[in-house]
């Protein structure tokens, strides 16, 4: 059974929260063409190992990209989409739950981001 994630990560040395984010998108997504919407919430919770107390904090980001490959392929094999309403499952539930929680927001902004833009947007649900 294949489980998804969400791009997440640590923050390096020299980076802000939003430059660590759009490098772990761009790592495990290879999406490059991003552009910052909204932070939807901040959560915390244990690592996988339990080994670490976690502070993670979530963002929204819009991109016209529809397919990209990984650069990091030793975790991240492939990128797919879904639509909101029926997502797989999640190798860390919560992050559907965020999903989830968040759908009429995501929605919402990205229909706006295409109406600025004269475009349809793409139906994010069926």
């Amino acid at each position: 059974m294949e489980e998804y994630v969400l791009p997440k990560g640590g923050v390096e040395a020299g980076e802000d929260l939003l430059k660590a984010a759009y490098r772990e998108i761009k790592e495990e997504t290879g999406l490059t063409d991003l552009t910052l919407v909204n932070k939807l919430e901040v959560v915390e919770r244990l690592t996988y190992d339990k080994d670490f107390w976690a502070v993670i904090h979530l963002y929204l980001f819009h991109t016209e990209q529809i397919e990209a490959t990984p650069i990091d392929t030793v975790y991240h094999y492939e990128m797919k989409w879904f639509p909101l309403d029926r997502l797989p499952d999640f190798l860390w539930p919560e992050q559907k739950s965020l999903l989830e929680r968040h759908q009429e927001d995501i929605v919402r902004e990205i229909k706006a981001i295409s109406d600025m833009n004269g475009r349809e947007s793409t139906p994010l649900t069926e």
